[in-house]
């Protein structure tokens, strides 16, 4: 069976370098424009974070089919 996923990534900025990197994975789909927090000391840093997120399938343990 496939679960959804949504994998976050998060904006780091390091010298004049740019970029996203793999935070984490989060069952189903969110909606959000940041993950949903476990705790309330997540929520504010990461309603305050720059995220890109994509939606897949986790079989297994594997993550396939990004969409």
């Amino acid at each position: 069976m496939k679960n959804k996923i949504t994998l976050w990534y998060r904006y780091n900025k390091k010298k004049e370098k740019e970029f996203f990197t793999f935070n984490h994975l989060e069952n189903d789909w969110c909606l959000n424009s940041y993950p949903t927090p476990h705790c309330i000391e997540q929520k504010k840093p990461w309603m305050n974070g720059i995220w890109l997120k994509k939606f897949g399938y986790l079989k297994n343990g594997i993550v396939e089919e990004l969409i």
